[in-house]
């Protein structure tokens, strides 16, 4: 997808506050402490690089499947169903958890749907 076909009329985040318990809030907090963060990068056309200027925050990446498909039934209820000519039919399994500064900087990032294998 590249920015002139998205319709910035239409949201591009969507806030959906109790998607988990307590409990599960406390388990993905340890599960990222273990982990630990790291600084989150932007992709450039000569690969990855740390700007702060466009994006200051820390994150940590898990490849999980499991818990991408329990979002997708907690959230596709409550999401539009079509979105900028895409289709929604699941929550990419590659979760990008955010520890975002007191001033977060964030440039609007253009992912690609992911076809999973």
């Amino acid at each position: 997808m590249i920015a002139s076909e998205l319709d910035s009329e239409r949201p591009f985040i969507f806030e959906l506050p109790n998607i988990f318990t307590s409990e599960e809030c406390s388990q993905w907090i340890s599960r990222i402490q273990a982990r630990g963060t790291e600084a989150a990068t932007i992709n450039t056309r000569s690969g990855t690089e740390i700007d702060s200027q466009i994006r200051n925050n820390r994150r940590v990446i898990f490849d999980d499947v499991h818990w991408a498909n329990i979002l997708y039934e907690r959230v596709k209820e409550k999401v539009p169903h079509e979105i900028h000519g895409m289709t929604l039919s699941g929550i990419n399994e590659r979760l990008r958890l955010l520890r975002v500064s007191t001033r977060p900087a964030f440039c609007t990032a253009f992912r690609r749907s992911l076809r999973a294998g």
